[in-house]
Formats: C-alpha cells, sequence, structure tokens
C-alpha cells in the first residue's frame, strides 16, 4: 500500500525535484553549445561568477535534500555532499569539449568554491529549520498551540 503523504513525505518529494530538475538546467546551460570568448580571461570574470552560482546552488540543494531524508540526530554526510557537488562540477568540466565547449580547470575551482559555500548555506539552513521546528514542539515531542 502506498505511503500515505505527509507534510515530511511531501517535502522530501518537492525537494528531490527540484534537486533534479536544477541539475538538469545546469547540465543543459553549461553544455549549450555558443561561441567561446577569449581565453584571455580575467579570474572574477562574469563567467567564473555564474560557474561559482551554479554550483552554490547545487551544493545547496544537496545538501537540502540529504536533509529532508536524513534521520533526527543523525548529522549530514557532509564529505560525500561536497564530493558528489566537485566531481560533478568535474563532469561537467571534461564532458564540455564534445558540445564546441572548453575545459578550464578555473571554471572547475570556481565551481569547488561554488560548491563548499552552497554546502555551507545549506547546512545554515538545515540547522535553523532544525531548531525552528524543535521550537514547535514540547519535551515530550508534543505540537505546542500557537
Amino acid at each position: 500500500m502506498p505511503e500515505p503523504l505527509t507534510t515530511g513525505h511531501f517535502k522530501r518529494r518537492a525537494a528531490t525535484a527540484a534537486l533534479v530538475l536544477y541539475w538538469l538546467t545546469l547540465l543543459t546551460a553549461t553544455h549549450w553549445p555558443y561561441k567561446v570568448p577569449p581565453a584571455q580571461q580575467p579570474m572574477l570574470s562574469s563567467d567564473k561568477l555564474l560557474h561559482f552560482s551554479a554550483y552554490a546552488g547545487l551544493g545547496f540543494l544537496l545538501t537540502f535534500v540529504a536533509w529532508t531524508r536524513n534521520r533526527p540526530g543523525k548529522p549530514l554526510p557532509i564529505l560525500a555532499l561536497l564530493l558528489v557537488a566537485v566531481t560533478a562540477g568535474f563532469v561537467d568540466e571534461i564532458t564540455q569539449p564534445l558540445t564546441a565547449r572548453d575545459f578550464e580547470w578555473m571554471d572547475w575551482v570556481a565551481d569547488i568554491l561554488g560548491a563548499l559555500s552552497g554546502v555551507g548555506l545549506g547546512i545554515a539552513a538545515t540547522r535553523y529549520l532544525t531548531r525552528s521546528s524543535r521550537a514547535n514542539y514540547d519535551d515530550s515531542g508534543a505540537e505546542l498551540s500557537p
């Protein structure tokens, strides 16, 4: 028999759907063929900021999905989340030449820094959400009335 839809079940499904849609959009955007700009870009070019932002979003969503699927009191697998995001960035970079784009080490560095930031923000957000949800219950686990 299917599991009844609870608030937690809905959160898990919605978070997972958001992650899948985001990742597919990210893969499409980073593999869409375009005219490559000159190779001598400054370190903080808009391209690097896009890479940073994109992988910050991925790291955040990976962390949020892990939190929705995690058992209460069990620590998040932070190193595994970082490894997934960093590996995704590397695979993204090495497959871009298949679509007439270039592999760039500095793009991957921006991906790594973004993933670190996103996972960090995700950890902060999930700790806040965990604390605020605990504040709605008393010590026995009974929900407090507003």
